[in-house]
């Protein structure tokens, strides 16, 4: 008897571990949807404009804009947002339960900044870094939210590779390895979760979103990354 409760047991494993990460996979997408949401309201407030990556001087990171959580109804901590290094602080169901780093404590209120990421190659307008939504063709095609280990990601840092080296050296998710963060492929078959600058959200596999040179003439620059074209 109790052997046939082993074999049910691991026959069921499996089965169970998949629905537990297809119930992290969704929970992911509908924070990064949010976030996404965020984007698009607060650039109706701003001229267009959707929160800036960050100013010339490398300052004013977009998780440090109290105005783009009010816009999306994020739950925020008021005593840390804005940071002086533009760090964000969300509540803990505003994060990827697969982040890693984010979640390392028993804080109400953690890191934004090393659960997701913002795609890092919008161009210079004025002091920031930014770009009107209706500059930007096929906005479909566009990445601007994905499961990330730092604030922005720039397109060479986007392979999974990487990511799995970042894990490797650390032992678990680290926003302070400059070396190695971007792209976290935290999701089954080495995909992650991305929000896209018409408001949709998908989950993909890194090969989707990056070719395997990493070069900013690769096919996936010009068709996900690149926002000026």
């Amino acid at each position: 008897m109790i052997a046939i409760i082993a074999i049910l047991a691991s026959m069921l494993l499996p089965a169970l571990n998949q629905a537990r990460e297809r119930a992290r996979t969704t929970s992911c997408l509908a924070s990064i949807k949010q976030y996404s949401q965020a984007t698009i309201l607060y650039a109706g407030d701003n001229n267009d404009f959707p929160v800036p990556l960050y100013n010339k001087s490398w300052g004013d990171l977009w998780p440090n804009y109290v105005a783009f959580y009010q816009a999306g109804g994020i739950d925020y901590d008021i005593t840390r947002v804005p940071h002086e290094y533009g760090y964000g602080y969300v509540a803990r169901n505003m994060v990827c339960p697969g982040a890693m780093f984010s979640l390392s404590g028993s804080a109400q209120y953690v890191l934004l900044n090393a659960s997701y990421g913002r795609n890092d190659h919008q161009p210079l307008s004025g002091n920031y870094y930014t770009i009107k939504l209706g500059k930007i063709r096929r906005p479909a095609d566009k990445i601007d939210f994905m499961d990330a280990t730092v604030h922005c990601v720039a397109y060479y840092s986007a392979d999974a590779p990487r990511y799995a080296a970042l894990l490797a050296v650390n032992g678990m998710e680290s926003f302070w390895d400059n070396e190695r963060r971007g792209v976290a492929y935290r999701h089954p078959n080495q995909s992650a979760n991305f929000s896209f600058f018409d408001g949709h959200v998908a989950n993909l596999n890194w090969r989707e979103v990056r070719d395997e040179n990493g070069d900013l003439g690769d096919a996936a620059f010009q068709k996900h990354w690149r926002l000026d074209d």
